[in-house]
């Protein structure tokens, strides 16, 4: 939660450093103040990790400690800043990446031994103005401030809605994470959200897209392959023509066992 001042407080637990608070916590009860997470605009909780967008002097503080090797500019100079903490697998914070090929075979005391247990900044394209962000269970989704949209972390179940490349390689370029449209250009949206393995955002043409593991319908499509997993490239789902968000409510996926779409 934050309080009216813009800061983050945590507790519960935190085997994985989720919470922030370092690595003498592996356990809170009461709610404490996450060091270096103030001015908070936007924050999201995934499984094991936590990402929060933070603004004014504290990023200009981050900015002047990413100075250039012989300090004549900053490294830095964005108004915004990215912070994430946590468990790193599938490179879901942004930074911390191991070094296997196979994010999956990566032995569990390693991944363990790269957990960041205090907020620490992600390098995002150039350019690119973090204005909100969202966790899924073991990915993210960061909105900026000229509608892009960029993706990291898990993506076997497509969830990231881009091109899959290679967990040690490409996926650590920040340039590849923007997520592109149909004809190649970036993708330009006003909204974003993540659920468990899939994502959705709203354009700025109105227009509901979603991508990722479709089980129970999760996509706003009724008829998933037969073992309940369909793996959506980003081709994108629109609901009826004519509907826009903000024209009452409609909701899919799993309802005690059925699919539901409603108005």
């Amino acid at each position: 939660m934050t309080d009216e001042e813009g800061a983050l407080w945590a507790w519960g637990r935190s085997r994985f450093g989720q919470l922030g608070l370092g690595s003498a916590f592996s356990h809170e009860a009461q709610a404490q103040q996450v060091p270096g997470v103030e001015r908070v605009q936007s924050f999201s909780l995934g499984w094991g990790h936590a990402a929060a967008v933070v603004s004014g002097a504290l990023c200009l503080t981050r900015a002047l400690l990413l100075m250039t090797a012989d300090h004549s500019k900053l490294a830095d100079s964005r108004s915004t800043q990215l912070l994430t903490w946590g468990f790193p697998k599938h490179g879901r914070l942004g930074h911390s990446f191991g070094a296997h090929a196979d994010a999956d075979a990566e032995a569990e005391a390693s991944v363990l031994g790269r957990c960041v247990p205090a907020a620490a900044p992600v390098q995002l394209p150039a350019g690119f103005e973090p204005r909100e962000v969202r966790a899924g269970l073991d990915h993210t989704l960061v909105l900026a401030a000229d509608g892009r949209v960029a993706s990291f972390g898990d993506d076997s179940l497509r969830q990231l809605g881009r091109p899959l490349v290679s967990y040690a390689a490409g996926d650590q370029d920040a340039e590849a994470w923007v997520l592109r449209d149909w004809d190649g250009a970036a993708l330009r949206v006003s909204q974003i959200a993540c659920g468990l393995a899939h994502s959705l955002a709203i354009t700025r043409e109105s227009r509901v897209v979603c991508w990722g593991w479709n089980a129970a319908g999760a996509l706003g499509d009724a008829s998933p392959s037969p073992n309940g997993l369909h793996c959506m490239d980003f081709e994108g789902y629109m609901l009826q023509d004519g509907w826009t968000p903000g024209e009452g409510l409609r909701v899919w996926g799993a309802g005690d066992l059925r699919h539901a779409s409603a108005r």
